[in-house]
């Protein structure tokens, strides 16, 4: 089932997969107090934009269920929304909100006569580039390339990623090697074994352990716990060992959080001709330093997220 809405408050949309659930019985003089959902994700999809996701409360089937109550807080414990969603909602997109402030996110299944417990995440917005600052699309070219195979995801003068060469190689976030029958993004440190003629002063860029995949864009990636739980290093990613966009989590050397979608395109994550081919990425940036989008929160009955 599919709902969408639209509310001043900033509720911006909202989409709903229906799932099996089980209905919790009560005697006759009990009140009936729903279940959280199941799991609480969220994703930041733009400076002032966040996604919440949830799985289904097991009470969401029964007659008394009358839907989600979402509730937004600011860190002052100031409430910026408060709306009961339909039962069949799974998923919701909160807007006017203000990139690295940190706001608290509760959903909670409700009845007509309660609210249950509710499940509880904190969420940042986070930047969103599908450009360079020239407005060209976002790439690192190939090692024979005239064209830069590196990239700075953020620069705060430009207001965005930028695209450069191994000259200015210390301003490299990651980087793109494609020659002895490789095809691999990494940490700019780790490629100084690759390009002589990167500097010595190379950011220490971390990636995280885990690699998505299965995505179509950025907005599909979403979790459940903050991004400073992932195991982070310096890494090498194989793009070889992959057959579709796959999503790194980034750490940066000023302590700034990034999410990369790698775009595979008509089977190759290479595009365009020899020598200037390129791989062509979208970026989700925090530009607050220390602030990995999330921390784990606690359930309002006391329970562990």
């Amino acid at each position: 089932m599919r709902g969408i809405g639209i509310f001043s408050i900033g509720v911006v949309l909202a989409l709903a997969i229906a799932f099996q659930g089980c209905e919790t019985t009560t005697g006759p003089d009990q009140v009936f107090v729903p279940q959280p959902p199941a799991a609480l994700y969220a994703t930041s999809i733009d400076s002032a934009t966040i996604a919440l996701k949830w799985d289904h409360s097991p009470d969401y089937t029964a007659a008394e269920f009358a839907g989600y109550r979402v509730r937004i807080y600011n860190p002052g414990g100031v409430t910026m929304l408060d709306t009961l969603l339909p039962a069949s909602w799974t998923q919701v997109q909160v807007t006017g909100l203000q990139e690295g402030t940190i706001y608290t996110c509760e959903v909670a299944g409700e009845t007509a006569d309660t609210v249950g417990p509710a499940k509880q995440i904190q969420w940042s917005p986070a930047s969103r580039f599908v450009e360079l600052t020239t407005g060209n699309p976002i790439r690192m070219y190939e090692s024979a390339s005239v064209f830069g195979s590196g990239v700075d995801l953020y620069n705060p003068t430009e207001g965005g990623p930028v695209n450069l060469k191994t000259t200015s190689g210390q301003d490299w976030d990651l980087g793109l090697y494609t020659r002895d029958n490789k095809l691999i993004i990494a940490s700019p440190t780790l490629l100084k074994q690759y390009y002589q003629s990167l500097p010595d002063n190379l950011r220490a860029t971390e990636i995280a352990a885990e690699v998505y995949t299965n995505v179509n864009s950025l907005n599909d990636v979403f979790d459940s716990e903050a991004l400073n739980a992932k195991t982070f290093a310096e890494r090498e990613i194989d793009l070889t060992q992959y057959s579709g966009n796959i999503v790194l989590v980034v750490r940066t050397a000023d302590n700034h959080y990034a999410k990369v979608l790698v775009k595979y395109v008509n089977g190759s994550f290479l595009q365009g001709s020899e020598p200037n081919r390129y791989v062509e990425c979208e970026v989700s940036y925090q530009k607050e330093a220390g602030v990995p989008y999330a921390r784990t929160a606690r359930d309002n009955d006391g329970g562990d997220q």
